[in-house]
Protein backbone atom coordinates (compact mmCIF):
# COMPACT_ATOMS: atom_id res chain seq x y z
CA UNK A 1 0.00 0.00 0.00
CA UNK A 2 1.03 3.13 -0.76
CA UNK A 3 0.56 6.83 1.25
CA UNK A 4 0.90 9.82 -0.47
CA UNK A 5 1.07 13.24 1.02
CA UNK A 6 -1.88 16.16 0.20
CA UNK A 7 -2.63 19.45 1.07
CA UNK A 8 -4.85 20.95 3.64
CA UNK A 9 -7.36 22.08 0.62
CA UNK A 10 -7.72 18.52 -0.41
CA UNK A 11 -8.09 17.03 2.99
CA UNK A 12 -10.93 20.23 3.36
CA UNK A 13 -12.85 19.06 0.11
CA UNK A 14 -12.82 15.10 1.01
CA UNK A 15 -14.29 15.79 4.12
CA UNK A 16 -16.83 18.18 2.98
CA UNK A 17 -17.68 15.63 0.05
CA UNK A 18 -18.01 13.18 2.61
CA UNK A 19 -20.32 14.91 4.88
CA UNK A 20 -22.48 15.82 1.64
CA UNK A 21 -22.52 11.93 0.95
CA UNK A 22 -23.40 10.80 4.49
CA UNK A 23 -26.20 13.30 4.26
CA UNK A 24 -28.13 12.10 1.55
CA UNK A 25 -27.21 8.63 2.43
CA UNK A 26 -29.43 9.51 5.90
CA UNK A 27 -31.83 11.27 3.94
CA UNK A 28 -32.47 8.57 1.94
CA UNK A 29 -32.52 5.72 5.04
CA UNK A 30 -29.47 3.92 3.60
CA UNK A 31 -27.70 5.62 6.82
CA UNK A 32 -28.69 6.25 9.99
CA UNK A 33 -27.03 7.89 13.05
CA UNK A 34 -29.17 5.92 15.43
CA UNK A 35 -28.60 2.01 15.52
CA UNK A 36 -31.95 0.14 15.24
CA UNK A 37 -32.26 -0.70 18.80
CA UNK A 38 -31.04 2.80 20.15
CA UNK A 39 -33.65 4.04 17.72
CA UNK A 40 -36.85 1.80 19.20
CA UNK A 41 -35.93 2.40 22.84
CA UNK A 42 -36.13 6.52 22.20
CA UNK A 43 -39.07 6.00 20.09
CA UNK A 44 -40.35 3.53 23.66
CA UNK A 45 -39.50 6.36 26.17
CA UNK A 46 -41.03 9.15 23.75
CA UNK A 47 -44.24 7.01 23.14
CA UNK A 48 -44.34 6.63 27.03
CA UNK A 49 -44.00 10.29 27.86
CA UNK A 50 -46.18 11.34 25.53
CA UNK A 51 -48.69 9.23 27.02
CA UNK A 52 -48.51 10.37 30.33
CA UNK A 53 -49.09 13.51 29.08
CA UNK A 54 -52.00 12.78 27.87
CA UNK A 55 -53.15 11.47 30.88
CA UNK A 56 -52.23 14.08 32.99
CA UNK A 57 -54.49 16.03 30.33
CA UNK A 58 -57.09 14.21 30.82
CA UNK A 59 -56.88 13.89 34.72
CA UNK A 60 -56.67 17.73 34.53
CA UNK A 61 -59.22 18.57 32.31
CA UNK A 62 -61.73 15.75 34.47
CA UNK A 63 -60.84 17.54 37.08
CA UNK A 64 -61.44 20.87 36.22
CA UNK A 65 -64.71 19.74 34.70
CA UNK A 66 -66.00 18.51 38.13
CA UNK A 67 -65.05 21.74 39.65
CA UNK A 68 -66.91 24.03 37.65
CA UNK A 69 -69.85 21.50 37.71
CA UNK A 70 -69.64 21.92 41.95
CA UNK A 71 -69.33 25.47 41.18
CA UNK A 72 -72.25 25.98 39.02
CA UNK A 73 -74.35 24.10 41.15
CA UNK A 74 -73.49 26.07 44.30
CA UNK A 75 -74.38 29.33 41.48
CA UNK A 76 -78.07 27.74 41.11
CA UNK A 77 -78.30 26.56 44.17
CA UNK A 78 -78.23 29.86 45.24
CA UNK A 79 -79.96 31.57 42.44
CA UNK A 80 -83.08 29.50 43.65
CA UNK A 81 -82.27 30.24 47.12
CA UNK A 82 -82.65 33.74 46.78
CA UNK A 83 -85.97 33.75 44.51
CA UNK A 84 -87.61 31.28 46.87
CA UNK A 85 -87.07 34.12 49.60
CA UNK A 86 -88.34 36.85 47.63
CA UNK A 87 -91.26 35.19 46.62
CA UNK A 88 -91.70 34.54 50.58
CA UNK A 89 -90.92 37.56 51.42
CA UNK A 90 -93.08 39.56 48.38
CA UNK A 91 -96.33 40.16 49.75
CA UNK A 92 -99.79 39.12 48.28
CA UNK A 93 -101.88 41.72 46.03
CA UNK A 94 -104.74 42.45 47.50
Amino acid sequence: MKKYAVGNEVVEITRSVMESWNMMREMSGTLTSFPNKLKKQVEAEMKSQHEDEIENLKREYDDRLKEMEKEQALALRQKLKDNLVKLINKKPAQ
